[in-house]
């Protein structure tokens, strides 16, 4: 996602902030026992890539991004770039990898 600049914004532009200020002001715990923060959450996002560009604030739609292979080809991507364990057993008790083989 990018501004008319073609820069990426920071979390700070973003709608998420929005969503999360209330539950993230000032430090919180979660059920693990995590410290987690603004700055924190902003850590994280700002190494987090934008995995779809859908509307409201994206340029596609949901119909996009079905024709561009769905959530099937978003985890081949992701498989293929090592952000998920292709080892994982899925409900069918094939792994991702296997159930991700045939997608091209």
């Amino acid at each position: 996602m990018t501004d008319d600049k073609g820069d990426q914004p920071s979390f700070h532009q973003t709608r998420g902030q929005k969503a999360t200020g209330a539950s993230l002001s000032g430090h919180r715990e979660s059920g693990g026992g995590v410290k987690w923060d603004i700055d924190g959450f902003e850590h994280v996002a700002s190494r987090t890539p934008v995995l779809r560009d859908l509307k409201p604030s994206g340029r596609f739609v949901a119909v996009d991004f079905h024709r561009a292979g769905g959530v099937p080809q978003l985890l081949k991507i992701l498989l293929e770039n090592d952000r998920i364990n292709g080892d994982c057993i899925t409900i069918t008790g094939r792994t991702i990898a296997g159930e991700l083989s045939d997608v091209h």
